[in-house]
């Protein structure tokens, strides 16, 4: 999320007891939190052709990391889940702006409470399907100038470990979480 996205949603209050690193950084974190949470819930069998194909090309040429281990999917997700968040924030912080007595001022219970909204909206999507998602990772194929095949179409997507097991999910989540995660996927 850039500073930018941050400014926007800063210009929305007044005053604050926090300074500005500890509101982008709570604004940051919850972001982190949410993308986590998807990725973990993320069902690979509900994606449509567009974003099947882009995955499945993603793992046919090894391209599926990019700088500093970070995997593409993740970061093109990252950068849409940041986007919806911004407008989601705003719409929820203007609502809240609009409904005060004049001379009230948004405050950090205010920002507490658009960010736990917004992150259960955004957890609660099926980002499998959603057609930004597709979008976002249509422009991340074309900004890498990956190179999808007729081949990236005809089958679901899955990759194969270094031991030769097939598997169908995420290659760079790791699916063997205790009760604990569970419960805190559930708290986002």
């Amino acid at each position: 999320m850039n500073s930018e996205m941050i400014v926007q949603i800063r210009d929305l209050f007044g005053v604050l007891i926090i300074d500005d690193v500890l509101f982008r950084t709570m604004i940051n974190m919850k972001l982190d939190k949410v993308v986590a949470t998807i990725q973990r819930k993320f069902d690979v069998q509900k994606l449509p052709r567009e974003l099947e194909a882009i995955m499945n090309c993603w793992i046919r040429t090894d391209a599926w990391y990019v700088e500093h281990g970070v995997s593409k999917f993740e970061a093109c997700l990252e950068e849409v889940v940041a986007d919806e968040m911004i407008r989601l924030l705003i719409d929820f912080l203007l609502g809240r702006k609009n409904a005060m007595q004049d001379g009230e001022m948004l405050n950090e219970g205010d920002l507490c409470d658009a960010l736990k909204h917004v992150s259960n909206v955004l957890s609660s999507m099926e980002w499998e399907t959603e057609l930004i998602f597709t979008y976002y990772a249509m422009c991340w194929a074309q900004n890498f100038k990956d190179r999808i095949l007729s081949c990236d179409y005809d089958h679901s997507f899955s990759w194969i470990n270094k031991t030769g097991e097939t598997h169908y999910s995420l290659p760079h989540v790791f699916k063997c979480y205790d009760d604990e995660d569970k419960e805190e996927e559930e708290v986002v």
